[in-house]
């Protein structure tokens, strides 16, 4: 990585590995061998890096690879290990002001809340999958279908204050870089 250019090589290489291999075995995944060899890599490391059988089960995903966007990173499944990390996968019942209750009437107590619900990003009453009140209990959707879809840099939008988004109306997927 230390050569003119290493990571720019590294990365072009990394990409072209994700762009080229995760929408072919989406698309054609009955037709693609090289889809079931991936989920059969997957499975390993999933076996590797998670000791509890039935925690892998949970972990496992019940769609084709490539049908939605990988996240690699080297520790994250290890994490499920830990004694202080608990995977819960009770649906949401209600978020309180310091956690969250699941369906099955238990208290998280939590610092931060991340939901990542889907990919209907341009129907203003369904992202997020939840009723959002801005300043004045004006809701989000209605703001959206008055305004337009509209976020600053894809991550805050006007009169929400405390709500961010990780890729909101208007955000770009190339990366800013400093001149």
């Amino acid at each position: 990585m230390r050569l003119p250019g290493g990571k720019s090589v590294q990365r072009l290489i990394s990409q072209a590995y994700v762009e080229l291999t995760f929408p072919l075995a989406a698309h054609y995944f009955t037709l693609n061998p090289l889809a079931s060899k991936m989920t059969d890599v997957g499975k390993a490391y999933l076996r590797k890096q998670v000791h509890d059988p039935e925690l892998r089960e949970k972990l496992t995903p019940r769609y084709a690879v490539g049908c939605k966007r990988p996240g690699f990173h080297n520790t994250y499944l290890s994490t499920f290990n830990r004694d202080n990390v608990e995977l819960v996968t009770d649906p949401i019942d209600k978020i309180t002001g310091s956690g969250v209750v699941t369906a099955d009437g238990q208290s998280f107590d939590v610092d931060v809340l991340i939901l990542a619900t889907g990919f209907k990003v341009l129907d203003t009453d369904s992202v997020p999958t939840y009723p959002v009140a801005g300043v004045g209990g004006r809701s989000l959707a209605e703001f959206w279908d008055t305004n337009r879809l509209q976020a600053y840099e894809g991550v805050s939008v006007p009169g929400f204050p405390n709500m961010f988004t990780v890729f909101g109306p208007t955000a770009t997927s190339v990366p800013r870089t400093s001149p």
